[in-house]
């Protein structure tokens, strides 16, 4: 059976999802420390309303910049690579 292209497994669904990109162990080691952190962090602050309300606030504002940063890195990465493989099909001029 003939393997699908990497245009074609993007197509279907197989590849380029951020869901099937694998975390790696120091990635989850640090992903488990951030989420020990904030709750310990929502703790503390829950004698203080305001502030907790501010901090969930900022929080929304710092994933929705990290959210755009990936996509925007993502597009970056992903023109990047197109470049090098026309440069790559594209006989020398010597």
């Amino acid at each position: 059976m003939k393997k699908d292209s990497g245009i074609m497994q993007i197509y279907n669904g197989k590849r380029g999802n951020y869901q099937d990109i694998p975390m790696s162990r120091e990635c989850s080691s640090l992903l488990d420390n951030v989420i020990n952190t904030d709750n310990k962090l929502k703790k503390a602050l829950s004698k203080e309303p305001e502030l907790l309300k501010l901090y969930s606030e900022n929080n929304e504002a710092l994933a929705a910049l990290h959210h755009k940063e990936l996509s925007d890195y993502y597009l970056e990465g992903f023109r990047l690579g197109a470049l090098v493989g026309i440069d790559i099909m594209t006989p020398p001029d010597n």
